[in-house]
């Protein structure tokens, strides 16, 4: 991480509003609409990073919407407390028969948060969750998504366990990689963030979490 020129320190939700802030300042070429977060490993806290994100683009923008592209391990209908009987996979398999979106997307009214959060969560389990996330139907879903949202978190499968969030990535505007300092190795970490640039996924930023001498919801932004 030497690399990068800058770091920030905040404490909890601080940290959102500046992580938010890098985000749109990294909007050079264009206005970055759709972002994706990963990580390497498991537990790393990229769905409360995901989850804090959304609260703060709320406070700003009336139409937010969070999409958990984790179709193996999903987690957002758990820190939103709603039901995931239907959610992406089901919206991507019927598609083609133009469902109405509200059947799959939730309004949820989150504390200390002025508007509402759009919710689309995994949906049933699926055996296949790369074909659907590299199809184009996901890829047109996006597309049409963007035209009616202010802005979209796409909360990602972990890159080192499975190849989904790659495809994700590609049709993103950019991604913020989140990495433990307590429980995540600095070799798979790197090796975690080769494979995107190898993909050509854009990095907006690394989100430090569980950093030493902190609790684990204070954050570190860095950005080259």
């Amino acid at each position: 991480m030497s690399k990068n020129k800058n770091t920030y320190k905040f404490d909890n939700m601080e940290a959102f509003r500046k992580l938010k802030t890098n985000i749109e300042f990294s909007a050079v070429e264009k206005p970055i609409k759709v972002v994706n977060i990963t990580s390497s490993c498991a537990n790393e806290g990229k769905s409360t990073v995901a989850f804090h994100l959304a609260q703060v683009y709320a406070a700003k923008y009336k139409k937010v919407l969070v999409i958990d592209c984790d179709l193996r391990r999903p987690k957002m209908h758990r820190y939103f407390q709603i039901s995931n009987q239907v959610g992406l996979s089901d919206l991507l398999v019927f598609i083609d028969k133009q469902p109405d979106l509200s059947t799959y997307i939730q309004e949820v009214t989150v504390t200390d948060c002025e508007n509402a959060i759009s919710v689309l969560t995994s949906g049933s389990k699926v055996p296949n969750p790369q074909e659907l996330l590299g199809s184009s139907k996901f890829k047109k879903l996006l597309q049409a998504l963007s035209k009616q949202y202010d802005f979209i978190i796409l909360d990602c499968p972990p890159i080192s366990m499975i190849s989904d969030t790659f495809y994700v990535s590609n049709v993103s505007d950019g991604t913020i990689f989140v990495i433990s300092m307590k429980d995540t190795k600095k070799d798979i970490a790197l090796s975690s963030i080769r494979q995107l640039e190898r993909s050509r996924s854009k990095i907006l930023g690394i989100v430090l979490t569980k950093t030493q001498n902190l609790s684990s919801y204070d954050y570190y932004y860095t950005y080259e």
